[in-house]
């Protein structure tokens, strides 16, 4: 029986389609499995890029930071003998920000973009190209700061708990198929007149497969990663060099970036860094250039109340002795250069640790050895001015100065004097009245730290400045006034 009209049509439509389908079989490409490329997740607080030093802003600090970040190769792969450079030219912005939420909490974000990508035509390979743009896999992480530089302890140490979320594009290499968990401890402090950082930790993600031939590996995990960074204190220019290592079951990768920091004024901050990459590992460039800004801002140490017990003697501050007890409270005496008052000190002993007062605002400014000039910029310091030119009627600021032991003895005392007096002269010049500013020399009698390494003489070169509220005086009766 001959066929029906639509079988004949339906075999013959199935004839011409073959070839067709053999083609597209034999052409069809494969996209590579989709996950994180990208490896900067720079350091979004203080400290080095790479390396975050353990460091945390003051309670309210804010820092956002925007930069953009060029790669050469982050992404080429092995057929057999030839190399495949699946990604060879990248361009990466990213915002980010960070706040601190409490003397040991900060709070930061980031967000990376993948403005454009390139790599080489590998459609003979069956491999596809990337997507060119795409959100890359957003950040969130909390430090938590365990021990602190600004509280008289050796070092700054930090735990750092991030993690980042499946929300990127994966057609774009900047989205892996679950969470990223990372973990690390960072330590560092401030050393003469640089402030070196390191850190170590553990990044967790899902392993994806990327081998074209045997032996090319994988994007594995767990991730060991190791960074270090060097940082001057210099300002408004301030140079960097920081490093960070990858390593895995079977390969390691390092990345070195060094450059530039310039401070514009009113807390914005320019850098350009750049530097090599070594190793084979996905993601890792065979060098990387970086360029932004960054904006931060630190309110100053807020007043704290003292208790009752350590303010009792406030009360009576400056009053008249009861009886001919000269055992009470005295006035306190002041050295100021502008005067040449260098009468002794006698038993008079430093604000902190035996304060009397009854509101107390703390900053502290350190000095190099043997010098009382101070840098030409001071954030604490310009923060400091602002909130003293709004203090009440009465306040008075004591500025305290101190040297380390090292010091010669003969010459301590005027040292700490002078580096008091540098900070008053600072205040001053941006606006605050000479008449609330006293100044105060104890030589090296009341060092912060008694250990005779250098951090800890560093920690000892000091200018301290407290914000004293006088208290309410009493009321006078009409009898007494007439």
């Amino acid at each position: 029986m001959d066929a029906s009209p639509f079988h004949r049509a339906a075999l013959a439509l199935a004839l011409l389609a073959a070839p067709v389908a053999l083609a597209q079989t034999e052409t069809t490409t494969d996209t590579l499995p989709g996950f994180e490329l990208e490896r900067l997740e720079p350091n979004p607080g203080r400290g080095a890029m790479l390396a975050g030093g353990g460091a945390l802003m003051v309670p309210g600090g804010l820092r956002l930071m925007v930069l953009g970040n060029y790669q050469r190769q982050p992404l080429v792969l092995l057929d057999q003998d030839q190399s495949l450079a699946v990604v060879g030219d990248k361009v990466v912005g990213l915002l980010s920000g960070s706040y601190t939420a409490l003397s040991w909490l900060e709070l930061s974000a980031q967000v990376p973009v993948v403005l454009w990508q390139k790599g080489e035509d590998l459609s003979s390979a069956g491999i596809s190209a990337p997507a060119a743009q795409g959100l890359g896999t957003p950040y969130l992480q909390a430090r938590v700061g365990l021990l602190s530089q600004r509280e008289r302890q050796p070092v700054d140490l930090a735990l750092d708990v991030g993690f980042g979320l499946p929300l990127g594009n994966a057609l774009a290499l900047s989205r892996d198929s679950g969470l990223r968990f990372l973990a690390r401890m960072a330590v560092g402090g401030k050393v003469g007149w640089v402030r070196p950082s390191l850190e170590a930790g553990v990044l967790l993600h899902r392993e994806i497969p990327l081998g074209l031939s045997e032996g090319q590996g994988s994007a594995a995990s767990p991730e060991i990663r190791v960074g270090a960074g060097l940082s001057t204190e210099s300002a408004p220019l301030r140079a960097e060099l920081s490093a960070r290592a990858t390593l895995l079951s079977t390969k390691a990768a390092v990345e070195v970036l060094g450059g530039l920091h310039y401070t514009l004024g009113s807390g914005i901050e320019v850098f350009a860094l750049g530097g090599p990459g070594l190793g084979s590992i996905p993601g890792m460039p065979r060098f990387r250039v970086v360029a932004g800004l960054a904006y931060s801002m630190e309110p100053p140490p807020r007043l704290v109340f003292l208790e009752d017990s350590s303010s009792a003697q406030l009360q009576n501050a400056g009053q008249p002795t009861v009886g001919g007890n000269e055992r009470g409270p005295q006035p306190v005496r002041t050295w100021d250069l502008d005067t040449l008052d260098f009468a002794e000190p006698d038993s008079q002993q430093p604000l902190q640790g035996n304060s009397t007062e009854q509101f107390a605002l703390h900053g502290t400014v350190l000095f190099e050895d043997g010098s009382a000039e101070l840098p030409k910029v001071l954030p604490l310091l310009d923060r400091v001015a602002l909130m003293l030119q709004r203090l009440p009627e009465g306040a008075t600021v004591v500025i305290e100065g101190h040297t380390d032991a090292e010091d010669d003895d003969g010459t301590d005392r005027l040292l700490s004097l002078r580096r008091a007096q540098a900070v008053r002269r600072y205040l001053t010049a941006r606006g605050v009245s000479a008449e609330q500013l006293k100044i105060r020399g104890f030589g090296s009698k009341w060092p912060a730290a008694s250990s005779r390494a250098d951090e800890a003489r560093q920690l000892n070169r000091r200018a301290e400045v407290y914000v004293l509220t006088e208290p309410p005086k009493p009321p006078v009766s009409r009898s007494t006034t007439q």
